[in-house]
C-alpha cells in the first residue's frame, strides 16, 4: 500500500500559484494609481495618442458620448496630459473671473440660433436677418445652426508663436513665406472650426536662422475671434494642433513647396511649435569663452515642443508615455507633381526595403502603388526576407502576402491595395532588409527611371524615414516572374512609384522601452527563472507513468551517521550551538534582513488579500502572515451591481451580518526589469479585481480537494509598501508567532 505524498500547505500554495498566474496576465506599463492612465479612443492606439477623454471606473459607457467604437482603454500613459489639461482648465477658470463686471443674462436656446453656409459665419455675423427660432427659415445653401453666444460680446484672442523648423538651409523668402503661412493657416483654421473659434490672420514677425543645427526659428503672432463661454487659451490650442500632428504639417509644407516649385522646404526634417512664455530662452551663438573640459550643463541649442519646468538632474529610466510620433507611418517615393511626370510602364517592379542600421523592427502594414489606369486591375505582392538579386524569375523562397482585383485610382493618384487582403511581414531591425516583387495582369503599373542610369540596382535610396529606406530596383516587363536570362526583359535602375505604410512600433508597450530588433515579440515570462540550473541532463528513459517518490518522516535530531548534501527544508526546534555549513541557500518564505550573495528578484510588492466565507481555522499552523477576521457580508441590494476597477479593502463591521474570512499577506516576486519601481502591487490589485470570476472559479475548484476553499465567494485586495515579521524573543519561539504587522500605505 502506497503512502500519501506529504504536503506541508498545499491549500496556501496553490493559491499563490493562481494568484501568480492571474497577475502575469497585466504586466503592462502602468502607473501608481492605474485609473488615472484610464482614457478613450477607438483602440490602444488612438487613446494612448489622442487622450481625449479620461473614464476613471473603466466603463465604455463613459466614452459613449465620443461616437459609436469608442471605448475605454488601460495604461495609456495618459496621465500627464490629463494633469496639464486639468491645469488648463483651472487658469481658463481664472480668465473667466475676470469679467466680474459683466452681467450675464440666460436667453432661450432658440434666440442664438441663425441662418449661414457655416457655423462660424452665424457666429461671427449674428445677423438678425438671418434668425431661425424654428429652424426652418433658412434658403439654400444654408443650415440653421444653434448654440452661437450671439448674446454674449464677441472676443479676439491672440497667440505669440515660436515655431522650429529643421533642415533648412536659410531664412525663407518672400514666396517660401506665404507657402508657410497659408498651410499652417490651413491647418489650425479646420481645428479652431471644430470648437467653434474663427482663426483671424496669421503673420511672420521675425526670422533667426542657426547654421550649426539648421535650424529655423520662425515667430508668428496669430489672432482669433470667438465668443464665450467657455473661455479660450489660444496658445494651447495652436501648440496642441501642429505637435501632435506635426508629420502631416511637416508633408503638407513639402508638398505645397513642391506644388510650386519652390524647394525650400525640400529638406525639412521636423517642425514643432511653443508658446513664448513657454519657450526657453536660446544661448549666444557663438561662445563667450574658452570651451570647458567638460559639459557646462547648458540648456539645447534650440527649444524643446513642451519644455518642463526644471531640467532633470539625469535621464529618466522610464521613457516619456507619449511616442513622439504615431506609431504608424508612411514613406512615398513620388509627390503629386512627380507623379503626373512618370509615364514608363511595366509589368511588375521589384525592389529591397532596409530598416535603419540602429533601427527597430518594423511591420509593413500596407501598400499602395501607381497605375492610370481606371478599369479593374489584377495584383499579386510576393515578399520574401533578404534581398532579391539572384531571386529573380523563382517563386521558390517568395511568399504571396496580397492579391486580388483592384479598380485603378487613376492619372496623378496612388491605388491602395485593400487592407483586407493584405498579410502584414515585417522588417529585422539594425539593417534588416527584405524584398518585395509587385506584379499587375496589365503592363500598366507605372515606375520611373534612375537619375543615374549607369548605376546598379538596389544601391541607391530612392525614400527614407528615420526606420526605413526603399532602395532602387528593376523593372519588370513580363507576367508571370521571367527568367533572369532573358535580359531584355529587366530594366535597372528602376524606382517603385507608391506609398509604403509601417508600424514603427509593432511590440508597444514594450518597443517604449527600447529599439525591439525582431519579430514575433518579446514575451514577459510567467514565472521568474531557477535561481540553480540542474547538475546535469537526465539520461535515461522516461517512464510511461510519473514516479511518486515518498519521502521519510522527518526527525527531530539530526541523525549523525549520515551527512546529508543539502540542508533541511525547515528549521531545527532550537538553535544550534555553533553555526552550520550549508551546501546551497536555504529556501525561505520571507525576505533577509541583508543581501544575500546570490541573485535576488529585481522587483518585489506586497499585497494583502481576503477570502471570504473560508473556514474558521488556518490554512497553516505557522503562517504568521493568515488572520481570521469578519467581516459584512454583502447586502441584496448590491448583488447585481457592478465591479469597481479598483477593489477597496475589506473592514470588520460591527452590529452588521458578518462573514468567516481569512485575510493573508502576499508576497509577489518577479524577475522582469522593464517596469518601473513600486507598480506591481497595484497592478496584481487590478488583476485580481478584473479577473475575480475567473479567480474565484479557480478557488472553488480547489475546494473538491481543500474544503477549506469550497465556499469562498469574493476576493479582495490592496496594495501595502512593505511587510514586517512580528518580533520574537529567540528564534525557538517564532514557531508560536502568528501575525505579522504592515505598514506604508495599509490600514485597517
Amino acid at each position: 500500500m502506497r503512502r500519501r505524498r506529504s504536503h506541508r500547505h498545499p491549500p496556501l500554495l496553490i493559491f499563490c500559484h493562481v494568484v501568480i498566474l492571474i497577475v502575469s496576465l497585466l504586466l503592462v506599463n502602468a502607473q501608481e494609481d492605474p485609473t488615472l492612465d484610464y482614457s478613450c479612443g477607438t483602440d490602444w492606439v488612438n487613446a494612448a495618442n489622442g487622450c481625449s477623454k479620461q473614464c476613471p471606473t473603466g466603463r465604455d459607457e463613459e466614452c459613449a458620448d465620443l461616437g459609436e467604437g469608442h471605448g475605454c482603454y488601460y495604461f495609456t500613459g495618459c496621465k500627464p496630459r490629463f494633469e496639464e489639461l486639468k491645469k488648463e482648465q483651472e487658469e481658463l477658470a481664472a480668465l473667466n473671473g475676470d469679467d466680474e463686471d459683466e452681467v450675464i443674462v440666460e436667453v432661450p436656446p432658440e434666440q442664438n440660433q441663425f441662418c449661414a453656409p457655416t457655423f462660424i459665419e452665424a457666429m461671427l455675423e449674428c445677423s438678425k436677418d438671418k434668425a431661425c427660432p424654428a429652424g426652418n427659415e433658412c434658403g439654400e445653401g444654408e443650415f440653421c445652426y444653434g448654440g452661437t453666444n450671439c448674446d454674449r460680446p464677441l472676443k479676439e484672442s491672440v497667440s505669440d508663436m515660436v515655431f522650429n523648423l529643421q533642415g533648412l538651409s536659410g531664412v525663407m523668402e518672400e514666396e517660401d513665406l506665404t507657402i508657410f503661412k497659408n498651410t499652417v493657416f490651413d491647418v489650425l483654421q479646420q481645428t479652431l472650426s471644430d470648437i467653434k473659434i474663427h482663426l483671424d490672420t496669421i503673420s511672420v514677425t521675425n526670422q533667426r536662422y542657426f547654421a550649426s543645427d539648421a535650424l529655423l526659428e520662425v515667430s508668428v503672432f496669430l489672432t482669433a475671434k470667438y465668443r464665450p463661454p467657455p473661455r479660450r487659451k489660444l496658445d494651447s490650442i495652436v501648440e496642441n494642433s501642429i505637435n501632435l500632428q506635426k508629420e502631416s504639417v511637416r508633408a503638407a509644407i513639402k508638398q505645397a513647396g513642391n506644388d510650386a516649385k519652390r524647394w525650400h522646404f525640400t529638406d525639412l526634417k521636423e517642425i514643432s511649435a511653443v508658446s513664448r512664455e513657454n519657450a526657453t530662452i536660446r544661448p549666444t551663438v557663438s561662445p563667450t569663452g574658452a570651451p570647458t573640459f567638460s559639459p557646462t550643463g547648458l540648456p539645447s541649442s534650440y527649444p524643446t515642443a513642451s519644455p518642463s519646468e526644471s531640467p532633470s538632474a539625469a535621464p529618466s529610466d522610464v521613457p516619456s508615455s507619449i511616442p513622439s510620433r504615431e506609431h504608424i507611418q508612411e514613406v512615398a517615393t513620388a509627390t503629386s507633381n512627380e507623379l503626373k511626370s512618370s509615364t514608363d510602364g511595366s509589368y511588375g517592379v521589384v525592389f529591397n526595403m532596409r530598416t535603419a542600421v540602429d533601427g527597430p523592427v518594423v511591420l509593413i502594414t500596407g501598400l499602395d502603388f501607381y497605375t492610370e489606369n481606371t478599369d479593374l486591375v489584377g495584383f499579386e505582392l510576393w515578399s520574401r526576407l533578404g534581398s532579391f538579386k539572384n531571386k529573380l524569375g523563382t517563386y521558390e523562397g517568395w511568399d504571396l502576402i496580397a492579391s486580388g482585383v483592384v479598380r485603378g485610382a487613376g492619372y496623378g493618384k496612388f491605388t491602395s491595395i485593400p487592407s483586407n487582403s493584405f498579410t502584414e511581414v515585417s522588417i529585422p531591425g539594425r539593417g534588416g532588409e527584405r524584398a518585395f516583387y509587385l506584379t499587375l495582369n496589365k503592363m500598366d503599373l507605372i515606375y520611373k527611371a534612375s537619375e543615374v542610369e549607369s548605376a546598379e540596382s538596389d544601391s541607391r535610396v530612392t525614400a527614407s524615414s528615420p526606420e526605413l529606406e526603399i532602395y532602387e530596383g528593376e523593372a519588370v516587363l513580363s507576367y508571370p516572374f521571367p527568367d533572369p536570362t532573358q535580359a531584355y526583359l529587366y530594366r535597372s535602375p528602376r524606382l517603385f512609384v507608391g506609398k509604403v505604410q509601417y508600424d514603427r512600433l509593432p511590440c508597444k508597450p514594450f518597443s517604449l522601452y527600447g529599439p525591439v530588433i525582431d519579430i514575433p515579440c518579446v514575451e514577459i515570462p510567467t514565472m521568474p527563472p531557477t535561481k540553480r540550473p540542474t547538475p546535469r541532463p537526465i539520461e535515461s528513459i522516461p517512464t510511461q507513468q510519473p514516479i511518486e517518490v515518498v519521502t521519510a518522516e522527518p526527525t527531530v535530531d539530526p541523525d549523525q551517521s549520515t551527512l546529508q548534501s543539502l540542508p533541511t527544508m525547515s528549521p531545527l526546534l532550537a538553535p544550534s550551538l555553533s553555526p552550520s555549513v550549508s551546501f546551497a541557500p536555504t529556501i525561505s518564505t520571507s525576505p533577509t534582513l541583508y543581501p544575500t550573495s546570490s541573485p535576488v528578484d529585481p522587483i518585489r510588492a506586497y499585497i494583502v488579500v481576503t477570502l471570504h466565507h473560508t473556514r474558521n481555522r488556518d490554512m497553516s499552523a505557522d503562517m504568521w502572515s493568515e488572520e481570521q477576521i469578519k467581516v459584512a457580508a454583502p447586502l441584496e441590494s448590491n448583488a447585481t451591481s457592478a465591479t469597481p476597477v479598483v477593489a477597496t479593502r475589506s473592514v470588520e463591521v460591527e452590529g452588521l451580518e458578518t462573514v468567516q474570512a481569512t485575510k493573508l499577506t502576499l508576497v509577489l516576486k518577479i524577475s522582469s526589469t522593464t517596469l518601473p519601481l513600486n507598480l506591481l502591487g497595484n497592478m496584481a490589485v487590478v488583476a485580481i479585481e478584473m479577473n475575480q470570476e475567473e479567480l474565484l472559479t479557480e478557488i472553488n475548484a480547489l475546494g473538491e480537494l481543500y474544503q477549506f476553499f469550497e465556499n469562498v465567494d469574493q476576493v479582495v485586495s490592496f496594495s501595502i509598501s512593505s511587510v514586517t515579521e512580528a518580533p520574537v524573543a529567540s528564534p525557538a519561539e517564532k514557531e508560536t508567532t502568528q501575525h505579522g504587522t504592515t505598514d506604508g500605505n495599509s490600514s485597517e
